[in-house]
């Protein structure tokens, strides 16, 4: 083990340590930089196998606490991609390119999959053997090169990734499916982060409804059915509401939400128009377990 190596994240240290080759960070200063309180709370979101507790370097005699958590780059990307702090985004693009080149120096370090050697590629691995913090991870990179550079970037970023499979054997249709469903996931994402009323996300007032009629009303009334009688475990978006014109109205998906969104992996059209409060509409059907995966619930 080495010494402890603290980067400074707009004014806050974070703590590194390298064990056996793979690099661990302080649980306590990513929690601080990401704003969690409560630090039991973050550990016990995490597998086993992302986390560990070690001697604190800096304790002194009966000083201060003898033992520390660290997590490793897969409890980390766990933890930067169920925040929904503003300081997350920062703190990603500053480990992956500053801290962690910093400590790689030469590119060699690779996280070890098992029974497999460091730096040997993992595209053709069975996926339970790769941590899907790491996916995630990589697929949220795949989204941001697509918002930023287009379908060439999110392919190159795909391409040069360890964790998702190598897709160049696939028909160009199915690269087209796949890049559709990328496209209205990140389009339900978008309603999903919108906040209404106190700044509260639509994807916790989807929660909500589930337990709170009043809650429930009020989405109705928005363009949202949540799980009504005939269709338990589905979430029902209105093709044609105000309030999801308005959600919609500043994205690039403005006035085609609605077929964008029936590339989502189950999704399907309403057979006849719906009540949503004081408006009728036909509606996509979603699955509310699709809605909670990307929610991050």
């Amino acid at each position: 083990m080495t010494d402890p190596v603290a980067f400074d994240f707009e004014g806050q240290p974070v703590r590194t340590i390298e064990i056996d080759g793979v690099i661990w960070f302080v649980l306590s200063d990513v929690c601080d930089v990401l704003e969690i309180a409560n630090i039991g709370n973050a550990s016990a979101r995490l597998d086993e196998d992302e986390k560990n507790n070690i001697r604190n370097p800096d304790a002194n005699g009966e000083r201060g606490n003898p033992n520390i958590t660290i997590i490793n780059e897969s409890g980390l990307y766990s933890l930067i991609l169920t925040s929904r702090k503003e300081a997350a985004k920062r703190f990603k693009k500053w480990v992956t390119a500053e801290v962690l080149p910093a400590l790689r120096k030469t590119g060699r370090y690779a996280m070890a999959g098992a029974g497999q050697a460091a730096g040997q590629s993992r595209k053709n691995l069975p996926a339970s053997l790769i941590p899907k913090s790491e996916r995630h991870y990589d697929l949220a990179l795949v989204r941001e090169a697509r918002a930023v550079y287009g379908e060439a970037g999110a392919r190159f970023v795909w391409s040069r990734s360890t964790t998702l499979p190598d897709m160049s054997e696939l028909s160009y249709q199915d690269r087209l499916d796949d890049l559709a469903r990328m496209r209205a996931e990140d389009c339900l994402r978008h309603l999903l982060r919108y906040g209404f009323g106190k700044g509260v996300p639509v994807s916790e007032m989807i929660v909500f409804a589930q337990y709170r009629d009043e809650v429930k009303t009020a989405l109705e009334s928005r363009g949202i059915k949540v799980s009504p009688v005939r269709y338990r475990g589905k979430v029902i978006l209105a093709s044609h509401h105000p309030f999801l014109n308005k959600v919609f109205a500043a994205t690039d998906w403005a006035g085609i939400y609605q077929r964008v969104l029936m590339d989502i992996p189950g999704a399907y059209l309403t057979s006849s128009p719906m009540i949503f409060g004081e408006d009728e509409s036909p509606g996509v059907i979603i699955p509310l377990v699709v809605i909670n995966s990307l929610a991050g619930f």
